[in-house]
C-alpha cells in the first residue's frame, strides 16, 4: 500500500507486487544422488525415478525402487516470502522407451539443507508434509537434450521457505522418487536424467517465481 497526494487529499493506493524469478541448478558434486535398494550412488552418472527389475537378481524378488536427491544452494528467498510458482526440469539421458512412470517430488524439511554423504544420511532427512504426484511422465518423449518441467511444487518450496530457520541463502534440497512402486513393475521402468557428475551443464534446475 502506498499513499498518493493530490493536493489537499490522500489516496492509499494498492501496489501490484513484483514478480522476481529465481533460477536455480545442481552445481557441485555430492549435490546430486541416486538411491535404490542396494543403497546409494554418489557422483552418479544420472539422476533415476521409477522401478526396474535387477538381472541379476541380487535382491530375492529382484525388483529395485529408485529416486534421487537435488540440493540447490544460494536460494535468494528471504523466510516466509511468497511463491508464486515454481518447477523441477530435467534432461533426459538416453531414450527411456519403455512404460510410464508414476513418481512424488518432495523436499527436506530444513532449514538449509547439507550436501549427500551416505545412505543414511538420505534416509534419515526429514520430509515437508507437503509433496507432488508426476504421474504419467510419457516415454516417448523423454530422449534428448530437450528439457522437461515437472509439475507445480509450489505448496513444496513454501513449506520449506517457511520454516523459521530458513534464511536467505541458503540451502534446500528435493526428491524425486518412486519409493511408493506406483510404476509399474517391469523391466527398466524409468526415468532417466542427466546428472551434475556427467554433464555439469545439464544438471537439474530448479525455476522459481516470488512476489516480493
Amino acid at each position: 500500500m502506498a499513499t498518493l497526494v493530490e493536493g489537499n487529499n490522500e489516496l492509499d493506493v494498492a501496489l501490484e507486487p513484483i514478480v522476481l524469478e529465481i533460477d536455480l541448478q545442481v552445481n557441485a558434486l555430492y549435490d546430486d544422488c541416486q538411491r535404490s535398494n542396494l543403497g546409494l550412488t554418489l557422483r552418479n552418472f544420472m539422476n533415476t525415478v521409477g522401478y526396474w527389475q535387477d538381472p541379476t537378481e541380487i535382491l530375492p524378488d529382484g525388483w529395485h525402487s529408485l529416486g534421487c536427491g537435488l540440493r540447490f544452494i544460494d536460494a535468494d528467498i528471504a523466510q516466509g516470502e511468497i511463491i508464486k510458482t515454481a518447477y523441477l526440469s530435467f534432461c533426459p539421458e538416453g531414450f527411456n522407451k519403455h512404460r510410464v512412470v508414476n513418481s512424488k517430488i518432495r523436499g527436506q524439511a530444513s532449514g538449509n539443507a547439507l550436501s549427500f554423504t551416505t545412505m543414511e544420511d538420505f534416509d534419515a532427512r526429514p520430509r515437508t508434509d507437503a509433496f507432488v504426484y508426476w504421474d504419467d511422465i510419457e516415454p516417448f518423449v523423454w530422449v534428448g537434450q530437450v528439457w522437461h518441467n515437472s509439475p507445480e511444487i509450489k505448496p513444496v518450496i513454501q513449506e520449506i521457505i517457511d520454516l523459521p530457520s530458513w534464511r536467505r541463502r541458503n540451502a534446500l534440497v528435493l526428491f524425486w522418487d518412486d519409493f511408493d512402486n506406483r510404476s509399474t513393475p517391469a523391466f527398466h521402468t524409468t526415468r532417466e536424467a542427466q546428472s551434475y557428475y556427467n554433464h555439469p551443464e545439464l544438471a537439474p534446475k530448479l525455476h522459481i517465481e516470488l512476489l516480493r
